[in-house]
């Protein structure tokens, strides 16, 4: 494996182990790989509110959440292939309704998303939902037990 980084900060990852290569781009879209990315520690963002002006609270809800595509999918570039691998995921389109912040635009005009950042907030809405249904069900059986109680 070779890296190299030129003074235009575009960075360039070649691998020949397996006859395969990456080309990275320029600083400011950050890494992009044509291939399977395999991480085999962990990968973190940074996310100290130290380093965050709060504008305001999301304001998907989970009825959005719950109407988002989740679909099987092949990549139409591997059309050819023989042994095309099946894949999960969702659709940027919808996001990019709901919650553009997650969602961005490719040099080539296709858009991606940032998956981890969408499940997070996803995750976090549906939560509060559940914990607010809960909190609403122990009153529900408090006034139902003062009710039968009461006869």
């Amino acid at each position: 494996m070779r890296i190299a980084s030129s003074s235009d900060y575009t960075t360039h990852i070649y691998s020949n182990d397996e006859g395969t290569s990456f080309v990275c781009a320029d600083h400011d879209r950050g890494f992009n790989f044509d291939s399977d990315l395999n991480v085999a520690g962990s990968v973190y963002d940074s996310s100290d509110s130290t380093l965050k002006d709060i504008v305001s609270d999301t304001t998907l809800t989970v009825e959005q959440i719950a109407n988002a595509p989740a679909v099987n999918f092949t990549w139409k570039k591997d059309a050819d292939k023989e042994n095309k691998k099946e894949l999960v995921g969702t659709l940027a389109q919808y996001w990019q309704v709901v919650l553009p912040q997650v969602v961005g635009e490719g040099k080539d005009g296709k858009l991606n998303m940032q998956y981890g950042n969408a499940a997070m907030v996803s995750s976090i809405v549906t939560a509060k939902e559940v914990v607010a249904l809960k909190e609403r069900i122990a009153e529900l059986e408090r006034k139902l037990n003062e009710l039968t109680s009461n006869q």
